[in-house]
């Protein structure tokens, strides 16, 4: 009787340690974190936003990985600096960056996240010709990429620190036009506590991806992953959900 009882107690025991195990290794495979460096680009990424809200980037990022059960880990670091990380693969992969041939050999791209637009900012009662070489001075942030392309247009060029300065100076007729990123110019506008009239003319725009590193040896796996899920969430329209709050 004993012996029963024991052996049945035995195999009690052990189906349930098997069941324990396979619940284990279910959570853990559910339980994937992947870390990616983001630079500090409202509204696409921001670490301390005053509204609360991360950027649509990284909610973008966070749920089209959650349709495969990945949780994403955000570190913060200048744009170099998330660079170095990810091509030595200390981070996982980029929030979101753009295509060039240099990167090519160490990151995979994803589908197509979005777009960034670059243009010009100023009041509609100042004339404009289509390469507003009336708006001068023109302010731009100091150290973007693009106030290089003004340098062609005779446009007397106003370097600020950072886009609310710019935008605090064509706000206070300053400066006749502004001229950086449409979804950064448009937050920041969205925020001021009166009524401006503001309008906005692109010059150009280019798409933009999120971006892993190859040293992960499962870099294609996650590519298509992320794509699934960002188709899903284009067509439960939760991409347009979560852009519509950032304007």
């Amino acid at each position: 009787m004993f012996f029963r009882r024991y052996t049945s107690f035995k195999r009690a025991t052990f189906g349930t340690f098997a069941l324990s195990a396979i619940a284990f290794s279910a959570h853990a495979q559910n339980d994937m974190v992947l870390t990616f460096a983001c630079n500090e680009f409202p509204p696409h990424k921001m670490e301390k936003s005053a509204d609360g809200l991360p950027g649509f980037d990284v909610e973008v990022l966070k749920q089209a990985f959650s349709y495969s059960n990945i949780n994403i880990n955000v570190e913060y670091y200048p744009w170099k600096r998330a660079l170095e990380n990810t091509k030595s693969g200390i981070v996982d992969g980029l929030c979101s960056c753009s295509k060039s041939q240099g990167r090519d050999t160490w990151l995979a791209y994803s589908d197509q996240m979005g777009s960034v637009g670059i243009g010009h900012f100023y009041h509609p009662n100042h004339n404009k010709s289509d390469h507003f070489s009336p708006l001068s001075p023109t302010a731009v942030v100091r150290g973007y990429a693009i106030q290089n392309d003004l340098a062609y247009q005779g446009i007397k060029v106003i370097r600020v620190n950072n886009d609310k300065v710019g935008i605090r100076m064509l706000l206070n007729d300053r400066v006749k036009a502004f001229y950086s990123y449409r979804d950064t110019g448009k937050y920041i506008l969205s925020k001021q506590p009166f009524d401006h009239h503001i309008e906005y003319s692109e010059a150009r725009s280019s798409p933009y991806f999120t971006c892993i590193s190859k040293k992960r040896p499962d870099y294609p796996t996650l590519i298509d992953q992320f794509n699934t899920g960002l188709k899903q969430l284009h067509e439960t329209g939760a991409y347009d959900a979560i852009m519509n709050k950032y304007r």
